[in-house]
């Protein structure tokens, strides 16, 4: 068998004792990273022919200088194993080489702004387009507006819901006609028709559907993008293989906070019309006015948002080779559990199975936005919705209280304001959450999911009785919104939010209408529910209980590791497969870690680094009595046999005068009786070893008789078992 490497289709010379241990390490079983074989080093020889392969890089200066060779492949005789990219740099003064397998991650490096989310664009338009008050159907300003009042119809890959900016006064209502409107109160955010800024009569609701006096108005829109598109778009994923386009999954959105182009004028003067053309003059020409989704967005590593919500439902990111493509495929580690299928390995076992025991995880979740416990409840104290907290009471004498909301899982606390009022109904009130229902694990070290990029948090909007009482037609003010406390620059840290659709949720005098929810909520603050999944780790509709169960429960149980050898042939290598559990004497096992030695002319003994699989199904197995995992069954199988162990001593034994059968009866099944090469064999030492599973004492048989002894031949006994794999551990 011949190793070779190629870089773009020509041979590489390898040195006479060319000898990599090839690399594979299993995803499900690493925190926050995506592992891909490769090799360790290698010295690389500047042959002629390698000379000419890579240019003679010997003729130019070596010092801290690299090379990356993609369009590499790696095989044996005529079977690629990996392709991939060969690195070869200089260390010491010598050039030295190693291949890895094809990530094709390269987008997923990228910062998010620099990515080709997509690029809308609204029609040409001049100075006065772009700062008049009525736009015509079919202006750029009209085409704005239209198409993020489609996208709250759920009808593009973003969309743009509501979210308050930390720090910002909120609008007032103060005489029942006027209404004054702070531009940086937030994003997306929808106000009245007619709205006076500073005095100047400015009509906002142009930018959502222009010629609609009953349309809402906003302020500045930031496109929320689809974590669904985001896969697609970084991993190639089709739709049928992107777990995000699931009903409930398909919902996440990824905020955006930030946009070269925003200033503080852009209502007053351009109509909130944030796009990335540059801000003209009357004597500039018209030009096409258009946005990129990727220019909102932050400067954070698409893999940082890939791994946030990954670890949020519990998937793992797989590589796989089909020939020269290589594709990525999302799995929930629950469908890998629950995956009866298996890689049986018995065959290529060299040696016994050293054993030792994982002690049990913590399993480590939350959000590190939030580090709140779980919160002690006042049953005298608890509301049903959010809209319930309008009319609830506060302390006569602390002019407060803390309320428990059970859709939202919040401890809101109601104050006051200082000066009270001859009409309670005008008094005004402030709201401040004391514990969102975020909350993650107690413990702290273990095996860590935490996530880095969660919710934003959830607030009822200050002073609602201003609108409900209010006689002014304040359109669409929502009871209760996302607050943003992060930065407004580039290096913003985004979030993962459910966007709800048009939900009762807007302040329209004393009725409640549809607004445009983002939430990690599936409750409507009405109570009105909107979906099976919360962001929140707890309860019934929880991340925990829906998708990290099984998992979490693998983590915190003792398991078995065993480390061995098997051997590999070149078309073994190459299905290997970590997403399959592994079959090796009698029980199920996940491929931790396999360290491959490849030679020039042959592949060595593989390490394996195992662990104990959990068994498939809801059943919960045991790992301490013996029991092994049956195919289509999710019950341990009892253990009715004895082990067994025939020692061979080769120094004294004589495979011709010596020959003898050996006759067992295996449990549940019927006498087998066969001649001793026949039986899987280990060496240990000058001893050959055979170690069965039996209900009986095995016999030994020469001329087709028992015999009480076997020249050179000893039995001695061991545990229970259910097969031979139960002895061999």
């Amino acid at each position: 068998m011949s190793v070779y490497i190629k870089v773009n289709g020509r041979k590489l010379d390898l040195p006479l004792d060319f000898n990599v241990e090839l690399v594979i390490e299993n995803p499900i079983l690493i925190q926050n990273r995506t592992p891909f074989p490769y090799t360790t080093s290698f010295d690389f020889p500047l042959t002629e022919n390698n000379r000419k392969v890579f240019e003679h890089p010997d003729r130019v200066n070596l010092a801290n200088r690299s090379w990356e060779y993609s369009g590499s492949v790696m095989g044996m005789s005529a079977l690629v194993l990996y392709y991939g990219s060969l690195i070869i740099q200089e260390i010491g003064g010598k050039l030295k080489a190693n291949f890895q397998a094809v990530d094709n991650l390269a987008k997923a490096r990228q910062p998010m702004n620099e990515l080709d989310l997509g690029r809308y664009e609204f029609g040409e338009a001049d100075f006065e387009h772009r700062t008049e008050d009525f736009p015509g159907v079919g202006q750029p300003r009209y085409n704005y507006g239209l198409l993020f009042f489609e996208a709250h119809q759920n009808q593009h890959v973003f969309t743009a819901a509501p979210i308050r900016q930390s720090g910002s006064r909120e609008t007032r209502s103060f005489d029942g006609t006027e209404l004054f409107v702070n531009i940086l109160f937030g994003q997306n955010n929808f106000f009245n028709a007619w709205a006076f800024i500073g005095g100047n009569d400015t009509r906002l609701k142009e930018n959502i559907v222009p010629g609609e006096l009953a349309i809402p108005t906003h302020t500045v829109m930031y496109p929320q993008i689809r974590l669904s598109e985001l896969f697609k778009i970084v991993l190639d994923l089709p739709d049928e293989e992107n777990p995000f386009l699931d009903e409930e999954l398909s919902k996440l959105v990824l905020t955006a906070h930030y946009h070269p182009n925003f200033r503080d004028d852009i209502v007053i003067k351009w109509k909130g019309i944030l796009v990335d053309n540059d801000y003209t003059n009357p004597s500039s020409p018209a030009e096409e006015l258009y946005f990129n989704l990727g220019t909102f967005q932050s400067t954070v590593t698409a893999a940082d948002v890939l791994h946030s919500a990954m670890n949020m439902f519990c998937m793992t990111l797989f590589r796989i080779q089909d020939g020269p493509t290589t594709r990525f495929q999302i799995k929930y580690n629950r469908d890998l559990i629950n995956d009866e299928s298996f890689q049986d390995w018995n065959s290529q076992l060299a040696s016994r199975l050293v054993l030792s025991r994982e002690p049990a995880q913590n399993y480590v979740y939350g959000y590190q936005e939030f580090s709140e416990k779980r919160p002690e409840i006042d049953p005298e104290f608890v509301l049903g919705t959010i809209q319930e907290l309008l009319d609830a009471p506060v302390d006569p004498d602390t002019l407060e209280q803390v309320y428990y909301i059970q859709t939202t899982r919040q401890l809101i606390l109601k104050k006051q304001s200082l000066y009270w009022d001859a009409d309670p109904q005008l008094n005004k009130y402030s709201y401040e959450v004391k514990n969102h229902g975020l909350f993650g694990s107690v413990a702290k070290d273990g095996f860590d999911i935490s996530v880095p990029m969660g919710p934003l948090q959830m607030v009822p909007s200050d002073n609602l009785q201003d609108f409900r009482n209010s006689d002014s037609p304040v359109d669409l003010f929502p009871l209760y919104q996302p607050l943003f406390s992060g930065s407004k620059d580039p290096s913003y840290k985004p979030s993962i939010m459910l966007y709800q659709g048009l939900t009762p949720n807007g302040s329209f005098g004393n009725e409640l209408v549809d607004y445009p929810y983002l939430s990690y909520h599936n409750y409507a603050p009405t109570g009105i529910r909107m979906g099976e999944l919360s962001l929140a780790w707890e309860g019934a509709d929880g991340l925990i209980f829906n998708f990290h169960k099984q998992f979490k429960e693998w983590v915190e149980r003792d398991r078995l590791r065993a480390f061995g050898n098997l051997i590999f042939t070149a078309s073994q290598i190459k299905r290997i497969d970590a997403r399959k559990k592994v079959l090796l004497r009698g029980k199920l096992w996940w491929i931790e870690k396999l360290t491959i030695p490849i030679g020039k002319d042959e592949v060595f003994l593989a390490q394996c680094e195992l662990i104990e699989a959990p068994i498939p199904g809801e059943g919960q197995p045991s790992y301490s009595d013996g029991s092994v995992w049956e195919p289509g069954s999710s019950a341990p199988v009892p253990p009715t046999g004895t082990c067994y162990t025939i020692t061979i001593d080769t120094l004294t034994f004589d495979p011709i005068t010596d020959d003898f059968d050996i006759q067992i009866r295996r449990p549940a099944g019927s006498l087998l009786t066969q001649n001793y090469l026949l039986y899987d064999q280990f060496q240990d030492g000058d001893d050959t070893l055979i170690v069965v599973c039996s209900e009986i004492t095995p016999v030994l048989i020469q001329g087709g008789e028992g015999v009480e002894s076997v020249n050179g031949v000893s039995i001695s006994v061991g545990g229970s078992c259910s097969d031979d794999g139960d002895c061999m551990l």
